[in-house]
């Protein structure tokens, strides 16, 4: 049975047709029934030339096969009906018997919305065809997605000049309190002015397309093709047809670069969390502008409504104020810096509902940003809250559940907060981290939305205690909490409290209680007001929350407690199950009572207890009896448990989530073979961008820690990189893996583990109190014996340990975790002298004089002048400064792995050191660095961030000097250009390298043992290349035998064609008689040119040894080499063209 099925997507479902062809020869009478299951048995309809007689549909007689599928159809007759009207389908001879042949089934629930019916016009077949009517309802109304401006097309002149010009109609005088209404909307209204003048407004539907690679360049190339097309049409001459035909050409030409040029940026600006990467095929559809890739799961209102109002007002309550509106005194304002820095990193998300967003922000002019920065300033020293701020947008995202309800649709509320709320809440948001972090305000083991604490510490950390545990012979239990609606519950009065308590400035408290406590909130037909806790999509949420439960956890007596956001987990291990499980039930009891103290309210029926016994291969027999019951639920004994994007289960051996997440991988692997098919999605370095950024993420997340280095999983994900590399070269299954690796340069899997690895657990020793004992416990426990199954991952525990012990890794105290950028800092350095643009353009003596008369007129009366610089060579690195008052020089040797850039950060530290000992009592000090990297870094520290600890006492020793109303300068000047401070500086950083003993007192950041992993990985990779080469690959290794740093087709605009014969022939494949042997097209694999049954028809052999060939060979090689020529390819005068029409020539097609 011959069938092809097309799936049609309608407004309310989706339907599938199936056309179906029967010849005479004998089928089975069991395929009728597979077929009607197979499709069946919702919205299908199967129709076609079945051959099949039965009176059942209008034949008048019976055939053999007709009862067959009379049979089938009558015995799922509560699923499937015949749609036939008894009409003869099959014109016959006269007085021939009616034929019907062709029959169609529906499905049950079509059967009503179905007509059938016959063409009289047979269209010159005897067959007449059928026509089938199915009556779908009306679609809804198209929802509207959220209106805003189209600011990519924008002419930010234009739109400058209005608003200045708007702007300049300000007449309220001085911003206060008691005008900032009218000046805010004032400001808007300036926006909305300039936005009218210089951009369009877009209001977007489920059914709009936007196609992210379109520009102008390629709209004019298609209106000039359109107008040649009509001009061909019009006259019909072959100059006009030549025209279009050229201009087609261009079109595609233009539209495949730009497809190319905006995917590469779109996979470059993806997630930097690998574990939220979206699947290949949402990226594609995204990418092609279909709007289900991104609107698909906003739910409609208008659909939903009572569902909607239900939820938005089950989560709206009324707040008490907890005080009157009155200036606060001691507020510290909003700097310009704080306030571009915020802005700097802001992307455009949904506007609110003023419609601003950030791209128009940025765009402001001047004017403009200070008048919002005064509005800003008002705000937070009076907490008023503006009143357009209160009135916000909400929509309704649905729920992924894993076992949904088909009676329900899960919701979750996203408020669309304005812009500029957005952006003083990421100002604030700055202050409130430093607070938090510094003051010691959550705890070590809260690691949600705190720089340098991620998903994997959680992780790392339960696999290593589970695995201690039972190299002690312990079991360990887990409790994994879910929170129902944890954000919303947020009580704002009890968080206002608990920010006091926690000594956060009660400026901050207020803010943040004003903005949560009372807002309206609309989603365009329901409105309420009140608040909803803390609103989920704001800026400031997450930090509030750690605050809110930064308490929870800190009384359980016998179990630990790893806290993500609002993912709780606590465990416990020892030597006796049931014992465990009491001590974890009374902590579980304490942890709900704290939970509830803060109106918090655990969901039982996804809180689960997890075993893990102390043999990985033991099964708990009577799992259900270990379920915890308490008064509020129970919590039920699992097997399997998703934590934080990982499938655990008993074993801990990582095979559940690999086998979860190759299947993910394989279909994004699907996804790179369907791009093939495309004229732009078919080159290398595209199919190489859908690999990089949505495949290696996905099996990389997490896979050093739940894979423990295992060969086995590492082996599997090795074999989807495989299908992927295949897919990007164009290679067949037969090809060599060594080779695509060789000439891809794709690391093999083992080498980037490897590398994530060491990273990894490098970082997490250095900066993790709790790991790097658990890391420190697990050596001490192997050794003497280390079980198999962690061996890997022991060894590269010693590694790390030993290398951060003898190259004087900095171990980060807590406090020093914790250090962040204080908003009020507002030092900037001189990364420039504007008369030296750039040093090679001008001689050293220039540069030099220049230098001079620069320093002489900026800073003519300095007290105090140093000179700090950095030196690397190949095996050694130092740093040094000298003082001129004092006319010392001071140099230290350093370890050998230092950057560069780390000894110039390290001599600029000991020059401020020396300034603060033996200088601070001067007024006024000037340092020189030839390091522009050191000041730029210095100047584009941002407020709340967390910086390296060299860093950290760098921006520690400035504020120590400037505190006292001292000033300090920080100046870049050229090296090498004769400044006497900085030639004394250089000499005294190289003399310090020549000496024996490393400064003992010289501790470096662990960062700066990222080459020597880089190194490690490179010779791993190395490794499994030389093994992959015994099983393969030899004919691209005799050009080619290590992997390549670059890709021969690295931006090359070639045809796809040419690029995938390249690719070929590079790999050793042709469709030459080895290969039709294998395809048992030949009887034999032996070369049909030289007669020798010896030989086997390759391409290695035709081009090499082939010895009737050998003539025409040596002609398209040019005299040179095989192995020359290969190894040219990508060059513009490369001899490959001509080897690739050689060979098509021996009908030997590639």
């Amino acid at each position: 049975v011959d069938y092809m099925a097309a799936r049609i997507k309608l407004s309310q479902k989706s339907i599938t047709i199936v056309n179906v062809y029967a010849g005479h020869s004998r089928i089975e009478d069991v395929t009728w029934g597979r077929l009607l299951d197979h499709f069946g048995p919702h919205n299908t309809i199967i129709s076609g030339d079945l051959n099949a007689q039965n009176v059942l549909w209008g034949s008048d007689r019976n055939n053999q096969r007709g009862a067959h599928v009379a049979n089938a159809v009558l015995s799922r007759q509560h699923k499937w009906t015949i749609s036939n009207t008894g009409e003869a389908t099959r014109i016959t001879r006269p007085g021939e018997n009616k034929s019907v042949p062709d029959v169609t089934f529906t499905t049950l629930d079509l059967a009503s919305l179905t007509s059938w019916r016959c063409f009289e016009d047979p269209l010159g077949s005897d067959h007449r065809v059928v026509v089938l009517d199915v009556r779908t309802p009306a679609p809804d109304p198209s929802p509207r997605g959220t209106e805003r401006w189209h600011t990519k097309t924008a002419n930010w002149d234009v739109f400058q000049d209005r608003v200045n010009q708007a702007m300049n109609e300000w007449n309220g005088g001085e911003i206060q309190v008691d005008n900032i209404e009218n000046a805010y909307s004032h400001l808007c209204e300036a926006i909305s002015f300039g936005a009218q003048a210089s951009m369009k407004k877009t209001n977007p539907s489920s059914h709009s397309k936007s196609s992210p690679w379109w520009n102008d360049d390629i709209r004019i190339a298609v209106s000039n093709k359109n107008r040649c097309l009509r001009e061909y049409d019009d006259v019909g001459s072959l100059s006009n047809l030549d025209r279009y035909l050229e201009a087609d050409a261009k079109v595609k030409e233009m539209v495949a670069k730009a497809k190319r040029e905006s995917f590469h940026t779109y996979c470059q600006n993806m997630s930097t969390r690998s574990h939220c990467r979206p699947s290949a095929w949402y990226m594609l559809r995204y990418f092609a502008g279909d709007p289900s890739a991104s609107s698909s799961t906003i739910v409609d209102v208008h659909k939903y409504e009572t569902e909607c109002k239900d939820l938005l007002v089950s989560i709206t309550r009324r707040v008490p104020s907890v005080d009157g509106s009155h200036a606060l005194d001691d507020v510290p304002p909003i700097a310009r810096r704080e306030f571009d820095h915020a802005l700097k990193n802001k992307t455009d998300t949904a506007p609110g509902l003023d419609l601003i967003n950030f791209s128009i922000l940025k765009h402001l002019p001047e004017s403009a940003k200070s008048f919002l920065l005064k509005i800003f300033n008002v705000c937070i020293v009076h907490c008023h809250f503006l009143n357009d701020w209160k009135n916000v947008k909400i929509i309704y995202i649905k729920k992924i559940e894993k076992n949904p309800n088909p009676d329900a649709i899960g919701l979750r509320p996203l408020v669309l907060l304005g812009c500029t709320l957005k952006l003083l809440n990421t100002i604030l948001k700055a202050r409130l981290e430093v607070h938090i972090e510094m003051q010691l305000v959550v705890n070590k083991f809260q690691h949600g939305f705190r720089q340098g604490h991620s998903t994997l510490n959680n992780l790392t950390e339960i696999h290593l205690v589970i695995e201690n545990a039972r190299l002690l012979g312990h079991a360990t239990l887990c409790i994994f909490l879910d929170l129902k609606g944890a954000y919303n519950r947020v009580n704002p009065v009890k968080l206002y409290n608990i920010l006091l308590q926690k000594g956060i400035p009660l400026y901050l408290s207020k803010w943040f209680f004003t903005f949560l406590s009372d807002k309206v909130y609309s989603d365009g037909v329901n409105t309420v007001r009140g608040s909803q806790g803390i609103d989920q999509g704001s800026t400031i949420g997450p930090s509030l929350f750690n605050v809110y439960v930064s308490d929870v956890g800190s009384g359980l007596k016998n179990s630990n407690v790893s806290v993500f956001a609002d993912d709780y987990m606590i465990y416990l291990t020892g030597d006796n199950i049931a014992h465990c499980r009491q001590l974890i039930a009374e902590d579980f009891l304490i942890l709900a009572r704290e939970l509830a103290e803060i109106d918090l309210v655990i969901n039982f029926d996804k809180t689960k207890l997890m075993i893990f016994p102390s043999d990985p291969q033991m099964e708990i027999e009577n799992l259900r009896s270990f379920d915890i019951i308490t008064s509020n639920g129970t919590i039920c004994t699992t097997n399997e448990y998703k934590y934080l994007g990982i499938h655990l289960n008993p074993k801990l051996d990582g095979l559940e989530h690999t086998s979860r997440m190759a299947e993910k991988c394989k279909n994004d692997v699907n996804a790179l073979r369907y791009m093939k098919g495309s004229n732009w999605g078919n080159h290398p370095d595209t199919q190489s961008d859908l690999l990089s950024a949505a495949i290696l993420p996905k099996f990389e997340y997490c896979l050093p820690v739940y894979s423990w280095l295992n060969k086995g999983i590492l082996g599997k994900y090795q074999v989807i990189q495989n299908m992927a590399i295949r897919s990007i070269t164009g290679a067949v299954k037969t090809s060599p893996i060594s080779a695509m690796h060789a000439i891809t340069g794709i690391p093999y899997v083992q080498s980037r583990v490897t590398k994530l690895a060491l990273r990894l657990f490098t970082n997490l020793f250095c900066t993790s109190q709790i790991i790097r004992e658990l890391m420190n416990s697990m050596l001490s426990l192997t050794d003497h014996y280390c079980p198999p199954r962690l061996s890997a991952t022991v060894e590269l525990f010693k590694k790390i340990k030993t290398n951060v012990l003898s190259n004087n890794i900095q171990i980060l105290s807590e406090l020093e975790t914790r250090f962040r950028i204080d908003p009020s800092f507002g030092f900037r350095g001189c990364e420039s002298i504007p008369s030296i643009s750039k040093k090679s353009d001008i001689p050293p003596t220039v540069a030099k004089a220049l230098t001079m008369e620069f320093l002489n007129n900026k800073y003519p009366n300095v007290h105090v002048i140093l000179a700090c610089d950095g030196s690397k060579t190949t095996n050694r690195a130092s740093a040094a400064f000298i003082c001129q008052q004092h006319l010392t020089q001071t140099g230290f040797r350093l370890p050998d792995i230092s950057s560069s850039y780390f000894a110039e950060n390290y001599a600029l530290l000991k020059t401020l050191e020396h300034l603060i000992v033996h200088h601070s009592n001067s007024p006024s000090a000037l340092v020189l660095t030839d390091s522009r990297s050191v000041i730029s870094e210095i100047n584009n520290l941002q407020p709340g961030s967390l910086v390296p600890i060299h860093m950290q006492l760098i921006v520690t020793n400035i504020q120590v000097f400037t505190g006292t109303g001292a000033t300090l300068y920080i100046q870049w000047v050229p090296s090498h250009s004769g400044v006497l401070a900085n030639e004394l500086a250089d000499s005294c950083a190289r003399e310090a390298g020549s000496r024996a003993i490393v400064d003992p007192n010289v501790a470096i950041p662990p960062s700066e043992l990222r080459p020597t992993w880089y190194q490690v990985a490179q010779d791993i990779n190395l490794s499994t290349h030389q093994t992959r080469l015994r099983t393969g690959g030899s004919w691209t290794a005799s050009f080619q035998n290590i992997p390549t740093p670059t890709p021969w087709y690295r931006h090359k605009e070639l045809p796809n064609k040419i690029i995938t014969q390249t690719n070929r022939l590079l790999l050793g494949h042709a469709n030459d008689r080895l290969f039709q042997y294998r395809m048992r097209s030949v009887n034999s694999p032996h070369c049909r040119y030289c007669g020798d049954e010896s030989e086997v028809e390759t391409v290695e052999h035709l081009l090499v040894s082939c010895r009737a060939l050998r003539i025409g060979i040596n002609q398209a090689l040019g005299g040179l080499p095989v192995s020359q020529v290969l190894a040219s390819a990508g060059h513009p005068d490369s001899k490959i063209p001509e080897v690739l029409a050689f060979l098509g020539n021996c009908n030997v097609q590639i």
